[in-house]
């Protein structure tokens, strides 16, 4: 730690003396910084490396950070793909339907009677689909006349047989259709997307799952009971009341790869961390996703900054003006029993009259300026 913590400190010093960012901040161990006009990532990675090799004596690597998600990185490490289950313009390929679509893939039998109802009107999980282009498992168990048994994943053994894979999918939720059988006491898994049917190997599904940037969102759902891991009713209820849509946000890891080497377009992210030679990797990700900002999220500002703490203080200080408002205009109840003023911003503070009260307020809540 100490030694990382004196390469950054060297770093950052470079960065902001360098390029001067409009935003540097620590991430772990590594540095992320804003748009740097003119300069590419890679320029950033080597001019660095440079001037830790000479100003702190350490030889280092420094490369660009990809946050990748989970079905980019099935899709690339797919060994074979297949064409889709479905042809173009299908019902089931529209945006909205991937619950069903997977579950079309798993369950072909009667496959015609179960789509001839969503085209009734009527019912209302069709009527939440027009209104939202999105369903929920637990509509989607109505119309297919299924069960759908819930598992949350946290990093234990992937589910055998047939089963629907949920994935938050970079703030766009999507379903696939999972298959992952034994054939000769080895696993081999299909998996069933709208454009693509994909087989790989058991062991890079399960480095996918663990690798992805939005693993902790993975949900599956068995259509058998599962042996383990029962839910509470309550939770199996919310589980049910996820949705997806099925439009994906993201590209195929190897659409990003064939882009060439990538500039400082938006915000870039480097961060460095420790191989099993003990060299320093550096890492950055250009940000090609969504910005937080783009999403509504009120704690990132335009530049995707996170800004929590200007959040907090804001309503701080809104806070304390009206318990200060609300001083002034003797509006403050006394306690009862004692008719004490108690101060609503600290413990065990009180007052005999709302004026001292108010006082101690403008004392000591408010922001001043240090001397």
């Amino acid at each position: 730690m100490a030694c990382e913590d004196f390469l950054l400190s060297h770093w950052v010093e470079f960065l902001t003396s360098t390029f001067n960012p409009k935003h540097v901040s620590l991430h772990f161990d590594g540095v992320r910084i804003s748009d740097v006009p003119g300069v590419t990532v890679e320029e950033v990675c080597r001019r660095s490396e440079a001037f830790l090799e000479a100003n702190a004596g350490f030889k280092v690597r420094i490369r660009e950070k990809h946050h990748h998600l989970v079905l980019p990185l099935i899709r690339s490490s797919a060994a074979s793909r297949a064409g889709p289950t479905f042809t173009e313009g299908h019902t089931l390929l529209k945006p909205g339907n991937c619950i069903l679509h997977a579950l079309a893939a798993l369950q072909e039998q009667g496959l015609e009677a179960k789509l001839s109802s969503l085209s009734d009107a009527s019912l209302p999980e069709n009527v939440y689909m027009d209104q939202r282009k999105c369903r929920t498992y637990g509509q989607c168990m109505k119309l297919w006349d299924c069960e759908l048994h819930p598992v949350l994943w946290r990093g234990q053994e992937v589910p055998e047989g047939k089963f629907l894979l949920h994935l938050e999918n970079g703030a766009s939720p999507h379903c696939v259709a999972v298959s992952r059988v034994k054939c000769d006491s080895v696993f081999s898994v299909t998996v069933w997307d709208a454009d693509a049917i994909l087989t790989l190997p058991d062991a890079e599904f399960c480095r996918c799952l663990h690798e992805g940037a939005d693993s902790s969102t993975i949900v599956f759902y068995t259509l058998d009971a599962p042996k383990s891991d029962v839910l509470h009713t309550e939770d199996v209820e919310r589980l049910l009341a996820l949705a997806a849509a099925g439009e994906r946000l993201v590209c195929d890891t190897s659409e990003d790869e064939a882009t060439g080497s990538p500039t400082l377009q938006e915000e870039v992210v480097i961060v460095s961390d420790s191989d099993e030679d003990h060299d320093f990797n550096a890492i950055g990700d250009t940000g090609k996703h969504k910005k937080g900002a783009d999403f509504g999220f009120e704690w990132l500002d335009a530049e995707g900054r996170v800004t929590v703490e200007e959040i907090l203080l804001g309503k701080l200080e809104e806070e304390v003006s009206t318990y200060i408002r609300a001083a002034k205009e003797n509006k403050v109840k006394q306690q009862h029993g004692t008719k004490k003023f108690l101060c609503p911003a600290c413990p065990f503070r009180e007052f005999d009259r709302c004026s001292r009260l108010l006082q101690h307020l403008k004392k000591h809540h408010t922001a001043r300026a240090l001397s």
